[in-house]
């Protein structure tokens, strides 16, 4: 179930319930200049020092998060091997976090990652997705609270693809608290500033995925009165009750027993 949106539509971030920022750096805003869709999205402006960071956050009370946001970063020559974190899952007392992150090496290789921490301890974990300026990409960071202790979940998706999952993470049982989204943090200097857009926020209680993604069911009605009508899903005989649903790409077949057509 859908929680929360904004497309910065609304040409603000009026929707957030606050937002923050570096004594260095100019707090997040929403402009028109490079958007995913409509007219706006959100933009946060990256000063080439390390130890920076702006964004907006929204609270909740959820033990199950899902975040999707579409975001883009322009180039930057980082000095120094880093991540920029964009979208973060998190407690007040900032125990548990569950953050989408990018990793770069100082040869500029530069990869999707999830980086959780669990009671206070960080941990890094990236994919194998290369992440590219000037590119629109979905991002989605799920995380799970634990029911009985260490058995929490943290997942990140980039495009709908499942780049990095963890279980039995060492997750506290409440809810999380808030949300976070623009630039979260980045330990890495550049050689000059550059920028952040992010679009299309959702916040859900399961999985988002992206903006108009394809459909993974499909439905089929057919006749089943007065001839009662034979159907069958990849070889397994469903109720032939007029209406079956089933993966996209399924093997179908409805048949009529050979007596009713005597």
């Amino acid at each position: 179930m859908i929680i929360f949106t904004d497309d910065f539509e609304t040409g603000n971030l009026s929707k957030w319930d606050g937002v923050y920022n570096e004594p260095q750096m100019s707090p997040p805003d929403v402009g028109s200049v490079v958007v995913y869709r409509g007219n706006y999205a959100a933009h946060v402006h990256v000063k080439s020092m390390s130890s920076v960071y702006a964004g907006c956050y929204k609270n909740i009370s959820q033990k199950h998060v899902n975040q999707r946001q579409y975001i883009q970063f322009t180039p930057f020559n980082n000095l120094n091997a880093g991540s920029l974190k964009f979208a973060d899952v998190a407690r007040l007392d900032l125990s548990d976090e569950i953050q989408a992150t990018i990793e770069r090496d100082v040869a500029g290789n530069t990869v999707w990652e999830l980086q959780i921490k669990e009671q206070g301890v960080w941990s890094k974990h990236p994919s194998t997705i290369v992440a590219v300026p000037n590119q629109w990409y979905c991002v989605e960071v799920e995380a799970q609270a634990a029911t009985v202790g260490g058995d929490g979940i943290a997942r990140l998706y980039i495009n709908g693809v499942l780049a990095v999952e963890l279980l039995n993470c060492n997750f506290g049982t409440a809810p999380f608290d808030r949300v976070y989204i623009g630039l979260i943090w980045t330990e890495m200097q550049c050689e000059a500033d550059y920028d952040v857009y992010i679009d299309d926020f959702a916040l859900g209680d399961s999985y988002i995925g992206p903006e108009g993604a394809p459909p993974t069911m499909a439905k089929i009605t057919y006749q089943s009165s007065p001839i009662a009508v034979n159907a069958t899903i990849d070889g397994q005989t469903v109720p032939s009750g007029g209406q079956i649903e089933a993966p996209l790409n399924s093997s179908i077949t409805l048949t009529v027993p050979s007596e009713a057509t005597t």
